[in-house]
């Protein structure tokens, strides 16, 4: 389902006209909510306009459509040993980040960050990610993708383990894949704030 209006979160503010996509499984008996995705045109204002004005072309496109698969099963992890948070900041992008092959995130045109499932581990963990235009988008904004760790001590600064950074005007790559280390100098960071 495809909302298009004033969404507001009551977190404050003068909401203004966005796209709120709501998604729903039907499972046993009925329909169940399974996931939403809010679209922020603040970028985009052609394509608000053009909503605005009743032309419902960039919602009838590809993207918005559902894709008749279920969802699979969230698979079992293990307890986090390091609490941790991917970070994006993509205006006019749409990027997926994948930590650890386990925690799936996207985020589309906004400045965000979620909880990686499953955290981080001693050693090596993984990241994978893609990046891509939203439709309509036009510009070269600066991008950034970061995981951060965090200490579950008071007044423990989180500790950044990874960055990806694109400036203004710079073009980002579409794909890429990389990996950080927790060692034993990360380690005491996190845990011990030293």
């Amino acid at each position: 389902m495809v909302y298009f209006g004033k969404v507001d979160f009551g977190i404050g503010g003068n909401p203004t006209d966005n796209i709120l996509v709501l998604s729903f499984v039907h499972e046993g008996r009925g329909w169940k909510y399974d996931t939403a995705e809010f679209v922020n045109l603040s970028n985009l204002l052609g394509v608000r306009k053009q909503i605005q004005g009743g032309d419902l072309s960039y919602v009838d496109g590809v993207a918005f459509l559902p894709d008749g698969k279920r969802p699979s099963q969230p698979i079992v992890v293990k307890r986090a040993k390091y609490i941790a948070k991917v970070y994006a900041f993509c205006p006019g992008r749409d990027v997926r980040v994948s930590v650890n092959r386990i925690s799936r995130h996207r985020f589309q045109d906004i400045q965000h960050s979620e909880v990686v499932v499953g955290g981080a581990g001693d050693g090596r963990n993984e990241i994978f990610y893609t990046i891509k235009d939203v439709p309509g988008y036009i510009g070269k904004d600066p991008l950034t993708i970061r995981v951060y760790l965090f200490s579950q001590i008071n007044g423990v600064k989180p500790v950044k383990v990874f960055q990806y950074q694109v400036e203004k005007g710079e073009v980002p790559h579409a794909k890429g894949s990389s990996f950080f280390n927790v060692d034993g100098a990360v380690a005491r960071k996190v845990l011990l704030g030293k």
